[in-house]
């Protein structure tokens, strides 16, 4: 389960790296995410959910990162 939130998070971000590739914030936002998410998993696991249910409760727990990753790469301004 752990290689699908990575895969997961790898989807959420493709756009915004083919938009602004090589972007270090980007970078560092795209890990931040990744190792919170799989903390979250990790500790839904600990408490005894199933493998499946501990991963939709991670990546729904991301919720709609798309503004953010606009402000990020300069699609935005604020």
């Amino acid at each position: 389960m752990r290689e699908k939130l990575n895969e997961h998070i790898r989807v959420l971000f493709a756009d915004a790296e083919r938009r602004s590739p090589g972007n270090p914030r980007l970078a560092e936002l795209k890990e931040e995410l990744l190792l919170n998410t799989q903390e979250k998993y990790d500790h839904l696991i600990a408490t005894g959910r199933t493998p499946e249910a501990a991963y939709l409760a991670a990546i729904n727990g991301i919720g709609d990162i798309g503004e953010l990753l606009d402000d990020v790469i300069g699609a935005r301004t604020a």
